[in-house]
């Protein structure tokens, strides 16, 4: 997932997050509001740990999001949400 998606999909993710940093308050995720660096520095700042663990944390969490779509997508009888994914055609090449 990349960040793009992250920031679209922010109030989606605010749950997984709290799942997973749960010292986050909902303040703090409206401040972060989808900016991966300032998710780090807050996972910095509540765990006291360095940024470096928290980087490491943030991007195993983006790849874990990514891992959990591709095997969504890849169930049987998930052929629709495969294609809800596909980049939708202009209607010019039609």
């Amino acid at each position: 997932m990349n960040a793009d998606q992250i920031e679209g999909d922010w109030r989606v993710l605010r749950g997984k997050i709290r799942e997973q940093w749960g010292r986050l308050t909902d303040e703090q995720l409206d401040v972060i509001n989808g900016r991966l660096d300032m998710l780090a520095g807050r996972i910095q700042q509540a765990y006291g740990i360095s940024m470096a663990e928290a980087e490491q944390q943030v991007y195993e969490w983006r790849r874990s999001l990514t891992a959990n779509a591709s095997a969504e997508s890849a169930e049987p009888g998930n052929e629709r949400a495969a294609e809800n994914r596909r980049p939708l055609e202009s209607s010019q090449s039609r």
